[in-house]
């Protein structure tokens, strides 16, 4: 009985021990370290993005520059809004992905069809050459946050004072990259 006593205690003190030996202080000298994986950051495009850990760029960041870019697309609310379809919309734009918040016309629930959003892409894209992704949604919470955003940024409110929001909305509503 003695036996199994002093094995078992052998194996959890071996455990606890080799546990407890592989923890690093990582707040100290491995920050030293530009190259460490944890200063490293891969987003969905392939772009190596370094000093994450540090604060230098936030890695939920809709864009991929340490300077947030969220511009109010006139051009492109107004082309969206000459479609039949659409009853009104709110677009930003940041870098080159563009946001569009609209509400369709008719009564009732109003689903976004693959049609549909395809046009409102189109004139997004007609409006300004340089947008390569288009997030389209007629959730009214989006909506109504969209409108806020918009009306802020044309209020001349700093835009680094909501980019963190819209950031997180946009992921919690786009997840994936299309």
């Amino acid at each position: 009985m003695k036996i199994k006593g002093f094995l078992v205690t052998g194996l959890v003190m071996t455990m606890v021990m080799t546990g407890c030996g592989n923890v690093d202080d990582y707040g100290t000298a491995r920050n030293d370290n530009p190259d460490d994986a944890l200063n490293v950051n891969y987003d969905n495009m392939g772009r190596y993005n370094r000093n994450v850990r540090n604060g230098d760029i936030n890695p939920r960041r809709v864009n991929d520059t340490n300077e947030p870019r969220l511009e109010v697309a006139d051009e492109a609310t107004k082309h969206i809004t000459d479609l039949k379809e659409v009853e009104s919309c709110s677009v930003l734009v940041t870098n080159r992905n563009a946001y569009v918040a609209a509400v369709l016309e008719g009564k009732g629930k109003k689903e976004l069809t693959k049609d549909v959003e395809k046009k409102i892409a189109d004139q997004v894209r007609k409006s300004d050459g340089s947008i390569r992704n288009v997030y389209v949604s007629v959730n009214p919470e989006f909506v109504d946050r969209m409108e806020g955003y918009t009306n802020d940024i044309r209020d001349g409110r700093p835009v680094a004072g909501i980019f963190d929001e819209f950031t997180e909305v946009v992921q919690r509503l786009f997840p994936t990259s299309r």
